[in-house]
């Protein structure tokens, strides 16, 4: 890893940057199985403590791999978080932190399953049991759920972005802030619209800051004696 780093200094992304930070430590777990997986040739155990230690071996390589996925997700986490922040998106960086917790959190259950199965449990009810309690966690957050959709989708769609002159439906106004579960809109008469996200990533949307054009129409009211140098 630190010979790959002054490397991926000079490539034009960074993601290879954060995952150079993030890998070290499955890299070190990686190192002590393999150490202790060959030095296995060489003591003389009995048949059942062997067994115990390959059964132990294959769990702390399951944890190393997932250790490997969580690293790499990781990675891209901070280079998305970072491309929100310098574009000054910090709702966006904040979706980020939520979608990370949650990788996190399904690598967890993730990995407690495959260690209960690798010693042997039977995991059919526990798996049963965390399908019935996601059905009802899912229900009860529905609005939530699609609120935060809803966010993803303006944050990756942009059909505006903050501080964009925008009409939606009857309304219109100035983008103050793109949130995790409704958007800010500042109307003329300086009052704050917060319109859910899952309404507003559906609704016809049109960005007024994006005109390349003005048109200006309007009537000059000239008297009869106007001359072509008033005129101009």
């Amino acid at each position: 890893v630190g010979i790959a780093r002054p490397y991926t200094l000079h490539t034009p992304t960074r993601v290879d940057n954060r995952l150079v930070k993030v890998l070290p430590r499955p890299l070190r777990w990686t190192l002590v199985l393999a150490i202790v997986w060959g030095s296995l040739s060489v003591l003389d155990l009995t048949p059942a403590s062997l067994t115990w230690i390959h059964r132990g071996l294959f769990a702390f390589g399951f944890i190393t791999f997932m250790l490997y996925v969580a690293a790499a997700a990781e990675g891209f986490a901070q280079a998305a978080r970072e491309k929100f922040e310098r574009e000054g998106q910090s709702s966006g960086a904040g979706v980020v932190d939520i979608a990370m917790r949650l990788v996190k959190i399904v690598l967890v259950v993730i990995g407690a399953t495959g260690l209960l199965q690798l010693f042997g449990f039977n995991i059919t009810t526990i798996v049963a049991g965390l399908g019935i309690g996601g059905i009802a966690i899912a229900l009860a957050a529905q609005k939530t759920i699609e609120n935060l959709f809803g966010g993803l989708t303006l944050m990756a769609d942009r059909p505006v972005r903050i501080g964009d002159y925008c009409r939606f439906g009857t309304q219109e106004g100035w983008v103050e802030d793109i949130g995790l579960r409704s958007t800010r809109v500042r109307t003329p008469a300086r009052t704050v619209i917060s319109i859910p996200n899952a309404v507003f990533s559906i609704v016809e949307i049109e960005n007024l800051t994006a005109r390349d054009r003005m048109r200006f129409f309007t009537t000059l009211n000239l008297r009869y004696e106007t001359t072509p140098d008033q005129m101009r």
